[in-house]
């Protein structure tokens, strides 16, 4: 159900957005953003922000003139363009975090809320480059934090793991970029961690752990209470899987 709703939720505000207002909108930031000239229509605009072989200073300049004219005009209508902007990184970060609450209703509507905070709060003038990876890694934090409370009232584990998902996406993407840009990137990290497994580097539990538990976004205790394991066993597992990887990520670089 959650997959409809937000078909039909993106299906409308695309609507909204080859109306007159929208149109408008566009004309106003081809106006005065060079970056927008030449991009006829909003579905243009979005397929030029994935496009990857624009290069990444031109689609901070177009995600820097899309903010920064939302935060001051506040009109919520910019709302609209926002969201089907940085649609693929919602989407990226409901699959990748649908651990952390088993309401699919309840994250998305969190992580859209949280989202919405961090593209109006950003700071895009003293700082106008890698937008798309602030605003990714900004949202999730936010999101943790969010259920972390929920979590430390409820006496569950926090799920630390987007930490060393961090820091083999810092070396994957650039320095202070902390988030998997695309999909092509995200399988960029999967064979590397298949390699370690085949090279007999991880072993084949410490692989399927990481996989669950940092990728697929699982908390410790709930791997190990699928599999009958011992929470601390499963921990220290854990902890020497992240020990190794980190080690050869920096040594072999996967490239």
């Amino acid at each position: 159900m959650l997959w409809d709703n937000r078909r039909a939720i993106r299906r409308q505000l695309e609507a909204e957005l080859q109306g007159r207002q929208g149109q408008e909108r566009l004309l106003t930031l081809q106006a005065e953003f060079p970056a927008l000239k030449g991009l006829d229509d909003w579905s243009t605009v979005f397929c030029h922000l994935l496009d990857r072989s624009v290069p990444g200073h031109v689609k901070d300049q177009i995600l820097g003139a899309l903010i920064f004219v939302a935060q001051e005009d506040r009109d919520s209508g910019w709302n609209t363009v926002l969201t089907l902007a940085f649609w693929p990184t919602l989407e990226s970060i409901q699959w990748q975090k649908r651990g952390w609450d088993p309401d699919a209703e309840g994250l998305w509507h969190n992580l859209y809320w949280q989202f919405l905070e961090v593209v109006h709060g950003i700071d895009v003038v003293r700082r106008p480059d890698k937008i798309a990876g602030r605003v990714f890694n900004t949202t999730v934090h936010n999101l943790h934090e969010h259920y972390r409370h929920k979590w430390d009232r409820g006496g569950g584990e926090v799920n630390l793991g987007n930490e060393a998902y961090t820091a083999l996406a810092d070396q994957l993407v650039g320095e202070d970029t902390t988030q998997v840009e695309s999909r092509a990137d995200l399988a960029l990290l999967i064979r590397a961690l298949k390699r370690l497994r085949d090279r007999g580097i991880l072993s084949r539990t410490e692989f399927r752990l990481f996989w669950a538990v940092d990728i697929g976004g699982q908390s410790v205790v709930e791997f190990a209470s699928r599999r009958g394991l011992a929470y601390h066993a499963v921990k220290k597992t854990r902890q020497r899987a992240l020990r190794k990887i980190r080690r050869h990520w920096k040594k072999d670089k996967f490239l």
